[in-house]
């Protein structure tokens, strides 16, 4: 018998809001006791740091760079793979209840059998139509728009949420829409999530036909308004904060990452109460949904699910959650807490996997979970994703590479993380840059991108990203492409050499990129880690007529590649296109900066 998948989300989660690894300001239980039973990926990366194009790769196992999806608009193109739709294709029932965020997608490619949308804006995805929340608060008098949902309401384009009436005017906005919601808890957002889904489990136990579900709620994204009893359970005064940037870190930051904490919800500009007062209410919402899918994994239990039933949770991107003295996503994907998100995943019993309880460190992304999810229930997956199938990690316990490099990308930054390493390259301004080394600084609280000594570490993972982003427009190169380069450079081989031409910019040869900048070619094999340069002089080029790989040459000339290969993106959807000029952050500013928190 086919197995059932299930897919359960929650929206901006910091991988480590979990008490399995040690948080001591949350307790979850009953995502503790899934880890428990499955296999806990604790350095998994999502491919966008905000919601729609991160859910988009998610679904579609591809990055943004090949669904050209990077903000909240725009239809992506109808032949993308789209995980629903492919196990609809193989005969599954599918449902989805929540939070869906991904309107790029084209109705007829939408590939659910029923859902039940919360936003407002993804109201015309409802199946049946009009199945929604709104339409759920009407006929219970619950006055609309309620202060727990976040986004768009197409009727009157006003921006949600509302203010709750117990918060105060001297509040800062982020800490008003922290305090005790209105929506009475029978009648909440999670609360109707949750009850929905159980109605389709309910269904379910009395069918033969298999399903595939995703279960994906709202929060803890802002707003993190809580209703009785769980107003009350917050306890601001205990949450333990994290260590705060000394001011040598924030002198090291690019300067949009130091105007959040200058301008957002930071420690600096909100002050120690009410940061304290918004993470207790976010950990509190954790806990919140914590029990909910406690009362999921209960139900399938109790119909006679669970046994064939695969569970996969996640976060579709993270959260500061304290760390750097901050909270929100918008340092976006220049922090590790952003971009690390949880990743648990469980195999159907009847799958006879031996790996429960294991924790596995090395780096996965969400893209990997479309082929996964479809390898663990038998379903072909579409050629064109990009993602890696975890199975051998969840059937036998082998772990993923420990050197590979995961990528979260954005209009005008791309962040790469491999071996220890996490380099964020930024469009046009080389101040934007940044370097944390993750084994002695995990929490990326000082950029080295301008330490001299690192040089060589950038110029690997910048040599990476730049392969990175050819094979998202060109594919891996084949071995026909591998030996047609081999023989070109080979000065023993008579193969016609390579014809380089001076025209400026980034040349693709199948096998290798070929960046010609000032008067040098730089040759970027991608089957092997070794760069050549030449001078430009004559037309032909092997491997005798090499230059020296001189570092303060190469550098530049990769940073021009990177950037030309990241303006080739065609985007259906940009989000902050405007390119920063400005200029890095001193030394005083820090200073300036870290004494707020001195003054009465």
């Amino acid at each position: 018998m086919p197995t059932n998948v299930l897919l359960i989300q929650v929206d901006q989660m910091h991988a480590g809001c979990l008490s399995t690894l040690g948080n001591p300001n949350v307790r979850t239980p009953n995502l503790d006791r899934l880890a428990g039973q499955g296999v806990h990926f604790t350095h998994a990366v999502c491919q966008n740091s905000i919601c729609m194009p991160s859910r988009t790769s998610m679904l579609s196992g591809q990055y943004p760079s090949t669904n050209r999806q990077f903000g909240f608009s725009g239809r992506c193109r109808r032949d993308m793979p789209w995980l629903p739709l492919t196990f609809q294709s193989a005969g599954y029932r599918t449902a989805a209840y929540g939070k869906f965020h991904v309107t790029c997608i084209p109705e007829d490619r939408w590939g659910f059998d029923l859902a039940a949308p919360t936003l407002p804006e993804d109201e015309d995805l409802a199946r049946p139509h009009g199945d929604h929340y709104r339409a759920y608060c009407q006929q219970q008098s619950v006055p609309w728009r309620t202060d727990q949902i976040h986004g768009h309401d197409l009727e009157d384009g006003e921006r949600l949420p509302v203010i709750p009436s117990s918060a105060k005017p001297e509040m800062h906005w982020f800490e008003r829409m922290a305090c005790k919601s209105d929506v009475p808890l029978e009648h909440s957002l999670e609360t109707w999530t949750t009850n929905r889904f159980l109605d389709f489990l309910d269904q379910q136990a009395r069918s033969d036909e298999p399903f595939f579900a995703w279960l994906t709620y709202d929060r803890p994204h802002f707003p993190t308004t809580l209703p009785s009893p769980w107003f009350e359970h917050i306890r601001p005064d205990d949450i333990i904060l994290p260590p705060l940037p000394s001011v040598d870190d924030m002198a090291s930051w690019p300067r949009s990452m130091f105007e959040l904490h200058a301008r957002h919800t930071s420690i600096y500009n909100v002050g120690e109460h009410s940061l304290r007062f918004m993470l207790a209410t976010y950990f509190t919402l954790i806990e919140w949904l914590d029990a909910e899918i406690g009362r999921v994994l209960d139900r399938l239990r109790e119909r006679g699910l669970d046994d064939r039933t695969t569970i996969a949770f996640c976060s579709d991107h993270g959260d500061l959650a304290g760390w750097l003295g901050a909270y929100d996503k918008a340092s976006r994907c220049v922090t590790d807490a952003v971009t690390r998100v949880p990743l648990i995943i469980r195999p159907a019993p009847v799958l006879g996997a031996t790996t429960a309880g294991r924790r596995i460190d090395a780096p996965v992304e969400l893209v990997d979970l479309f082929p996964t999810l479809c390898g663990l229930a038998g379903v072909e997956s579409p050629h064109e994703i990009e993602g890696h199938d975890l199975g051998p990690a969840l059937r036998t316990g082998t772990p993923p590479p420990a050197d590979r490099p995961v990528f979260c990308e954005e209009f005008n930054r791309r962040m790469i993380e491999r071996d220890g390493w996490r380099l964020v390259f930024y469009l046009n301004n080389d101040a934007e840059n940044a370097l944390f080394d993750l084994g002695r600084d995990p929490n990326c609280y000082r950029n080295v991108y301008a330490d001299p000594a690192h040089q060589p570490r950038r110029i690997a993972l910048k040599r990476d990203l730049l392969q990175f982003l050819v094979e998202r427009a060109d594919g891996s190169p084949t071995e026909a492409d591998i030996t047609l380069i081999r023989r070109s450079l080979d000065p023993a081989d008579d193969h016609f050499p390579l014809l380089l031409r001076k025209y400026q910019g980034v040349h693709r040869y199948g096998g290798a990129v070929v960046v010609c900048h000032a008067d040098r070619f730089l040759l970027v094999p991608l089957f092997e880690e070794s760069m050549r340069l030449f001078d430009t002089a004559g037309r032909y080029r092997k491997d005798d007529r090499a230059l020296p790989l001189d570092p303060a040459v190469v550098e530049p000339m990769l940073d021009f590649a990177v950037a030309e290969c990241m303006r080739r993106v065609a985007e259906i959807s940009p989000y902050e296109t405007r390119r920063t000029t400005r200029q890095p952050v001193t030394r005083a500013e820090a200073q300036a900066l870290a004494a707020r928190l001195h003054r009465p």
